[in-house]
């Protein structure tokens, strides 16, 4: 039979075509490694599931977004994870993020992953020119890389026909363990096909560490640690049919915890302490040469949390200005400190004057903010400084009309192992908040987040607030106190802490009766700003009733101002108890 002109260019039409959609051919991502029919030497990696670093210098891809999902820890330098410090019965001595206690082990070793060869038949339906897409069976997906070319294209599906003409592979779908594969077929050349039988192979979800897998010797996956030479035998799952990466996830606890020991029941966990190194062993039943290879990767277990020091605002101090520039610096000398949205400055914005609630230290919350740090500053620097100034006028949400607010604030940080530290006011870790956003009712037992600061926005003139006569501050004592019962001490409270320096007894006087007193001393101690003590030349009696006036300018350590104010003293001194004899 001869052809036409007419279809010879029919058919040379077709061809380019086919060439183009071949050229189209769906890709699987770099970090599949599928089908391999020769043995290669395996390579195990170890990860911090919080913050993602690996010790795999080519990162991982492990959702096939085609982004790099954990990122190299860096050449030379250590992997770092922690875990929850704990007293000997089990009460949390810190706070951590969330998995940065867990370490994923990763194997990858593409002769473990088993190809199936696996094949169907259909019936074609195409004529000459036209396409048909055959769905494959879903337990016979994904379509697998055969030719280790790294992708997965045209090449990896053959199809042959039992009637007469050509079927040519134009597109190939891979699918997944969950979804079913698609291969496009197009008859190229005339003819009837008939039956379209369609050749690949497929892989199901294979695991290291059980035996099997066609080895002569078993490959095995090990963790151990510094305190626990013996370890834990694991099993790892490959991520999904066909990528020839294996993982399983261990997570470190606190080997001082009376009863802890590692173990694989009811999970993967293994006992550390702080310092001590994981490491992961991976021995290869079938190496390129050789019965087996030992691999291994390694991990520092590190708990000690981030230091903030604040330089500004002073805490429990007051200013006039309602954007003040809060500033300090953090240091961690273990793992390093994480940069990167991880240095927090957390100021309250409620319209709260007297801070009955403290900040909202929760990541996300409205109170956060990420201060300015040197634009030299990296990931695993010992130290870095911050600062901020306030985009809007502090209390944010003001709907009073009065400034006049204590407004708390606190900074929160993460080194590169996953310790949170916190600024705390008092350094003092029996009274610290729990857990991040929460207030512990009374004094608090649980060490981490802090006591927040305080900055006191003041715009009002000094008032005082109250008076009382026989109060004395007694700073010799171990821990300074307030005392009562000295006739010649008078306690004056005012709403907010005191400029020492523009305070003087002249200042003030004190009516007794009418007659008029002035003060020989007055003075303010920085364990109670907010008091002025006066020192009077003679006892008050008993049963005086002192009014307390202010006379001359004074000023609050805000800058504000008043030369006026008076208020009737509180009485504190003990009853005189006189006996007559007769």
């Amino acid at each position: 039979m001869k052809l036409s002109a007419k279809l010879f260019t029919v058919l040379a039409a077709l061809a380019l075509l086919a060439v183009a959609i071949v050229g189209t051919a769906q890709t699987t991502k770099a970090t599949h490694i599928t089908g391999h029919s020769t043995h290669t030497d395996g390579a195990v990696y170890l990860t911090n599931k919080w913050s993602l670093l690996t010790t795999n210098s080519a990162g991982f891809d492990e959702d096939d977004t085609g982004a790099t999902d954990e990122t190299y820890v860096g050449s030379g330098k250590t992997l770092y994870a922690t875990f929850i410090e704990k007293t000997s019965a089990g009460t949390s001595t810190q706070s951590i993020e969330t998995n940065s206690n867990v370490v994923i082990v990763s194997v990858v070793d593409a002769d473990k992953n088993v190809p199936i060869s696996a094949s169907s038949t259909t019936v074609a339906t195409v004529t000459l020119g036209n396409t048909q897409s055959i769905a494959l069976d879903q337990a016979k997906s994904p379509i697998v890389d055969a030719t280790a070319d790294g992708v997965v294209s045209t090449v990896d599906v053959t199809a042959t026909v039992t009637g007469t003409g050509t079927v040519l592979v134009t597109s190939v779908v891979p699918g997944s363990s969950t979804t079913q594969g698609i291969v496009t077929v197009l008859q190229s050349a005339a003819g009837t096909p008939g039956n379209i039988v369609l050749a690949w192979k497929t892989s199901s979800v294979d695991t290291i560490g059980t035996g099997g897998l066609g080895e002569t010797a078993t490959s095995t996956i090990t963790l151990k640690s510094t305190q626990d030479s013996t370890g834990i035998a694991v099993t790892v799952t490959e991520t999904s049919s066909g990528s020839g990466i294996f993982r399983a996830e261990v997570t470190l606890i606190d080997a001082e915890v009376t009863g802890a020991v590692s173990t694989t029941t009811g999970g993967n966990s293994l006992v550390i302490l702080n310092n001590g190194t994981v490491t992961a062993t991976y021995v290869d039943g079938t190496p390129v040469t050789g019965t087996s290879k030992s691999v291994s990767a390694t991990a520092v277990a590190e708990t000690n949390a981030p230091v903030v020091t604040i330089t500004s605002p002073t805490d429990e101090t007051a200013t006039q200005d309602r954007t003040p520039t809060f500033a300090g610096s953090v240091t961690d000398t273990g793992s390093g400190l994480l940069l990167e949205s991880s240095v927090l400055l957390f100021i309250d914005i409620s319209d709260d004057p007297t801070n009955i609630t403290p900040v909202d230290i929760d990541v996300g919350s409205d109170d956060q903010n990420t201060p300015d740090v040197p634009t030299t500053a990296d990931d695993g620097d010992a130290s870095v400084a911050w600062d901020l100034t306030p985009g809007d006028a502090l209390p944010a949400d003001l709907t009073t009309g009065t400034v006049d607010h204590t407004v708390d604030w606190q900074v929160r940080a993460n080194d590169l192992a996953g310790n949170i530290g916190f600024s705390d006011s008092d350094g003092d870790a029996t009274d610290n908040l729990v857990g991040l956003g929460t207030p512990l009712t009374g004094e608090g037992t649980v060490a981490g987040r802090g006591q927040p600061h305080t900055v006191q926005i003041d715009q009002k003139i000094p008032t005082i607030e109250d008076a009382y006569t026989g109060h004395y501050w007694d700073s010799t004592a171990v821990t300074p106190i307030r005392k009562a019962d000295r006739a010649t001490s008078v306690e004056v409270v005012f709403d907010g802490p005191m400029d020492a320096n523009a305070i003087d007894n002249t200042d003030f006087e004190v009516v007794i009766s009418s007659v008029t007193h002035v003060p020989t001393a007055a003075a303010i101690f920085s364990d109670v700003p907010n008091s002025v003590w006066l020192t009077m030349g003679s006892a008050i009696a008993s049963n005086a009733v002192p009014t307390v006036r202010v006379v001359n300018s004074i000023a609050d350590t805000a800058g504000n101002t008043a030369n006026s104010g008076s208020k009737v003293g509180n009485d504190s001194l003990a009853p005189v108890v006189t006996l007559a004899l007769s």
